[in-house]
């Protein structure tokens, strides 16, 4: 397992994070001041957006305390958090959701968190081979962190019923991200990785 995981972070890891943060960065709307990491693990992610985005206040959310963090982090029981309703412009979510058991229910207290926006970075999953690659991808990534594995992969259709059960309403989708260098991207397919720019629907 420590070769697969020295591998994993030699050659993938570092350079899926930066185009992930060049994204991210990307999708943050010009009114933002305040950004939740949800799941934010060592908070590299928000650390690397920070530096496009100086004046953005950022926090961190985790269930796990990592040893070297980028971000001021809270640490929560996985229930009851921490801040109070509407207390972030935007929450960012990247590849947290699928390591939970029900994304609705993850998706209601996100949405209570955010002001205006939300940020989502997961999969989409359309097929059995998708599903299947997703499940080893995740496992050689995360099994030796001790991250939860339901493997939880859900698809464009399914995606966006949630939002609407949510009351969110997509602003911006990518579905298409190369994060692999070749030949991993050969399996490792643009299309398995999606991210959307969410806001509340009006009422």
């Amino acid at each position: 397992m420590s070769i697969v995981k020295t591998l994993h972070q030699r050659f993938v890891d570092k350079q899926r994070k930066n185009i992930l943060i060049n994204e991210i960065s990307n999708m943050i709307p010009s009114d933002v001041t305040s950004i939740l990491d949800y799941g934010c693990g060592d908070g590299y992610l928000a650390k690397g957006i920070s530096i496009t985005h100086p004046t953005v206040r950022f926090k961190g959310l985790d269930v796990v305390s990592f040893e070297d963090k980028h971000i001021t982090t809270t640490i929560y029981d996985g229930e009851h958090i921490p801040f109070p309703n509407n207390s972030f412009d935007l929450v960012m979510v990247a590849d947290v959701l699928h390591h939970t058991e029900n994304i609705g229910e993850e998706l209601i207290k996100i949405s209570r968190l955010s002001k205006k926006y939300i940020v989502i970075k997961d999969h989409l999953c359309e097929s059995w081979w998708d599903a299947l690659v997703l499940r080893v991808m995740d496992w050689v990534g995360n099994k030796s962190y001790g991250v939860s594995l339901p493997y939880n992969y859900i698809g464009a259709k399914q995606w966006n019923v949630l939002f609407q059960s949510c009351g969110l309403f997509p602003l911006t989708t990518v579905n298409k991200v190369s994060l692999y260098p070749f030949p991993l991207n050969l399996i490792l397919k643009d299309t398995l990785q999606v991210v959307y720019l969410l806001t509340h629907a009006k009422t």
